[in-house]
């Protein structure tokens, strides 16, 4: 899987509506979360099958907020209140 960004923490956010999973990545040395659904992952036309090599996907983020000044060091999703708390660098906490 390719991004356009260099990642720093990840979380899985299962999608309730859709059935399918959505990760949240934030981006290393920003405040940026940046949302990605594991369905909309496009196939790479160049990776091969015969080739021992994992396939490589296309990814881009369909939501990116940037909630934090400085780099987030921690993500946790919590189902049962459809929250996220994210953590950074300088101890600021955001949910």
């Amino acid at each position: 899987m390719y991004l356009p960004f260099k990642p720093g923490v990840i979380e899985v956010i299962p999608d309730t509506i859709t059935l399918g999973n959505i990760l949240a990545v934030s981006e290393h040395l920003s405040g940026f979360i940046h949302f990605i659904s594991l369905d909309d992952v496009e196939k790479d036309p160049n990776s091969s099958k015969e080739k021992n090599v994992f396939k490589r996907n296309l990814c881009k983020p369909f939501k990116s907020v940037k909630l934090h000044k400085y780099p987030i060091v921690f993500l946790k999703n919590n189902i049962s209140f459809s929250t996220m708390v994210s953590l950074d660098s300088k101890g600021f906490i955001e949910y």
